[in-house]
């Protein structure tokens, strides 16, 4: 995510929660934001509408880094 996506997450904190999480942890939230955009974007793609909802969770599960180490 860019600099900008990080200082929104930063005032966003500050002006929802009214606390300042710093540049560095709202560079790290904006980058695991972008990962589960990336992880939603590339699921929709293999779920339909009429899917069970619970197949949106093992689809994301088993694109995910950590799921796909768990299956092995």
């Amino acid at each position: 995510m860019s600099a900008s996506t990080a200082k929104t997450v930063r005032a966003q904190s500050s002006e929802l929660r009214g606390i300042d999480i710093g540049e560095g942890r709202a560079a790290q939230i904006a980058e695991d934001i972008g990962r589960i955009l990336e992880a939603a974007d590339a699921a929709r793609g293999l779920l339909d509408f009429n899917d069970e909802p619970s197949r949106f969770t093992a689809v994301l599960a088993s694109s995910s880094p950590t799921g796909r180490a768990r299956r092995r």
